[in-house]
Order: C-alpha cells, then sequence, then structure tokens
C-alpha cells in the first residue's frame, strides 16, 4: 500500500510502500493483539460517534434515544432511509405555525404536484 506523508499539508509530500497484513490474523501476528484491539475499539467510537452525531443533526435530542440506536448499531451498516414524505413531514412539524402556513401556501398545499 502506498502512503503519502507530509509535514503539514503545504509541504512537500514523501510516498512510502508499507504493507499492512489482510486479516486480522496478520495483523495480530505482526502487532499484538492489544494494539490490534485498541485501534479496533477507537475506530468504532468514531465510527459510532458520526453515526449518532447524524441523528442529532437530524432531530433525535434524548440521551434515552440515542441510546437505544447505539444498542442496535452496527458497523458499517447503513439504517434504511425514512421515506421523503415522512421526511418533510418532519421538518415541516418543526417549524412554528406561522412559517409552516406560508412555506405550504407558497409551494401550493391541496394543489396537484408541480412539474
Amino acid at each position: 500500500m502506498k502512503i503519502t506523508v507530509r509535514e503539514n499539508k503545504d509541504a512537500k509530500p514523501f510516498e512510502i510502500e508499507f504493507s499492512i497484513p489482510p486479516t486480522v490474523e496478520g495483523k495480530v501476528k505482526r502487532y499484538g493483539e492489544a494494539l490490534v484491539n485498541g485501534y479496533t475499539d477507537k475506530a468504532i467510537v468514531v465510527s459510532i460517534q458520526a453515526f449518532l452525531r447524524g441523528k442529532i443533526t437530524s432531530g433525535v435530542n434524548k440521551t434515552a434515544d440515542l441510546q437505544k440506536l447505539a444498542d442496535t448499531w452496527k458497523p458499517g451498516l447503513k439504517s434504511q432511509k425514512k421515506p421523503s414524505k415522512e421526511k418533510v413531514q418532519k421538518m415541516l412539524s418543526r417549524l412554528d405555525p406561522e412559517t409552516r402556513k406560508a412555506l405550504l401556501a407558497e409551494y401550493g398545499a391541496n394543489k396537484t404536484a408541480r412539474a
């Protein structure tokens, strides 16, 4: 594998070849179980933080709800997307009544879909 390294983003890059064993067993043999396990833990933490950050951004704001999501989360698996109608309904429900009414009027609520 080629790895590029530089002192800072503006510095000249250096490219080296570095071999990382392709299997967990190979990594454990080369680096030791404690190190491989430690790096795996760190990667999982970063991944679940990103997942939960996305949920917070989309409106989940209770620790208990985040905990439920974390309890069923699997690394690398994307959750099933909500249908567009459900997303729009959720966004509209967060608006104050005046803004929602104006927005619906602007986009022709109760009219046929625009082309």
